[in-house]
């Protein structure tokens, strides 16, 4: 990454995928065995997606005119992604 922008962008990819684990939580272990579901775990759900949408949108709002710079910061968040990704598959081997 090359610059705070991105950086930030990187984050919110990482935002993102912990919404993503929390529901994956709730409906393959929780709801599965009819356990109740924590309330902390519901509500890092609704608010990782809020800080993805906020910290996302700083980065789009200063590069709005700049197609390549939006790019970077798409594949920042792929980035981010993919390390999330494949740290819940290395948890599950």
């Amino acid at each position: 990454m090359e610059n705070f922008h991105e950086a930030i962008a990187g984050l919110s990819g990482r935002e993102l995928m912990v919404s993503v684990r929390n529901q994956f939580l709730f409906k393959y272990y929780f709801d599965k065995q009819q356990k109740k579901r924590p309330s902390l775990f519901a509500l890092y759900a609704e608010l990782e997606l809020d800080y993805f949408y906020h910290a996302l949108l700083t980065a789009i709002i200063k590069y709005v005119n700049h197609p390549d710079k939006i790019e970077a910061l798409i594949k920042a968040i792929k980035i981010s992604i993919d390390r999330q990704i494949n740290y819940f598959e290395n948890l599950l081997d």
